[in-house]
């Protein structure tokens, strides 16, 4: 049986300024005073789908990158595949340069992605900022169920503040959908 392992934490910070203002440290937030996490996986069927659909390798080589182009102008879709038990999706901070080739480094305007679910102004997921991730999971047999629905989950690209991002801000995505 195969499956897909993972883990996420999270560490509130908050940064201390000496009396001088010279000096600043990072501790852990007194109000939350420790960190969070977990870590599971997820039974997959098969890591042989079609590239466009899987992401990651698939059917085309191990290892090969699917990178889809997130635009400034219109949600696009981030998978091909219909439903997975799990979803990863990665803004490589790289222009889009083609299906699997990433460009130069996405300049700072326009740099970061919006994912959502259905459109680009509502049922916001995630805002992700260059190197960050996204990940989605069904556990156990709830995957018959409840799957994740790729064809729902779109990309789009933004300024870090959150506006619309110009014409030519088109940045690689990459990610693995597998069910």
């Amino acid at each position: 049986m195969s499956n897909i392992q993972f883990a996420n934490s999270a560490t509130p910070i908050e940064t201390l300024t000496s009396e001088d203002g010279v000096t600043t440290t990072n501790i852990i937030a007194g109000e939350i005073a420790g960190s969070l996490g977990g870590s599971g996986s997820v039974v997959v069927t098969s890591y042989l789908g079609a590239t466009a659909y899987q992401g990651i390798g698939g059917d085309v080589a191990p290892g090969v990158r699917y990178y889809v182009n997130c635009v400034d102008d219109s949600a696009t879709q981030i998978s091909a595949e219909a439903t997975a038990s799990f979803l990863m999706i990665k803004n490589t901070g790289k222009i889009y340069n083609s299906q699997t080739a990433l460009g130069v480094t996405v300049p700072v305007t326009g740099d970061h992605v919006l994912v959502t679910l259905v459109n680009t102004t509502t049922n916001v997921l995630a805002f992700l900022a260059p190197g960050e991730s996204f990940m989605m999971h069904i556990g156990g047999t709830a995957l018959a169920n409840h799957p994740v629905d790729c064809s729902k989950i779109k990309v789009q690209s933004y300024e870090g503040d959150g506006t619309a991002a110009a014409a030519a801000d088109h940045i690689a995505v990459e990610f693995l959908a597998v069910d």
